[in-house]
């Protein structure tokens, strides 16, 4: 979520084209997620990230109206905004995973029945955080200030995740991403010339 000061001139994205953004640090997510909605509106390298490690530090320097604008996800920036100290004017629709499975190649080739078992398993979490609202609700609104309304919204708009026949490996997010990695120095520049099955395996998708 592209955020700007509550009381910001800003009120179109575009607007922030070649101003100044508020990250936490080099190749973080929101470093990352800046990148990649930048290259998709053709704004090329133009504007200007400005590192200062913390959330807090973010908030505080758009607030103060120091910095333009920051990136938050979504959980982060509902206190912001419910507070009107913040206004969401973009949100970044990435379609990433909330989950990534990592194995080393001898592991997948040799364990194979291993891994869907832990994948079942971890669908199953993930269904019944999606499915039961009662604690789900109660951890959103303690510790990140929501309140039950929108707790349960944003139990609803992803429940989308649990459904096994909608598992899909997306190519071209996970180009999107290495690029954007290389770019920032969080990989080497030559990884984006590694053939792109050499990050992924779809054994497990069906």
């Amino acid at each position: 979520m592209i955020l700007v000061a509550y009381n910001s001139s800003y009120q179109s994205l575009d607007q922030l084209r070649g101003k100044t953004f508020a990250l936490s640090s080099p190749s973080s997510l929101d470093d990352i997620t800046l990148r990649l909605v930048a290259a998709q509106l053709g704004w090329g390298k133009n504007y200007t990230a400005v590192y200062v490690n913390t959330l807090t530090a973010q908030a505080a320097a758009v607030i103060a109206g120091k910095i333009d604008a920051t990136l938050f996800d979504y959980w982060r920036a509902i206190p912001f905004v419910t507070s009107q100290q913040l206004r969401a004017l973009y949100i970044a629709n990435q379609t990433w995973p909330i989950q990534v499975v990592v194995a080393r190649d001898d592991f997948i080739q040799h364990h194979p029945s291993e891994i869907k078992r832990f994948l079942a398993d971890l669908y199953k979490l993930d269904l019944q955080w999606y499915s039961d609202p009662n604690p789900t609700t109660y951890y959103m609104v303690k510790y990140f200030r929501f309140s039950a309304s929108e707790a349960q919204s944003l139990r609803v708009a992803q429940k989308y995740s649990t459904t096994p026949a909608q598992a899909v490996i997306v190519k071209s997010q996970i180009q999107q991403a290495l690029q954007a990695l290389a770019s920032s120095g969080g990989i080497p520049s030559n990884s984006t010339k590694i053939p792109l099955i050499q990050f992924y395996t779809d054994q497990f998708t069906s």
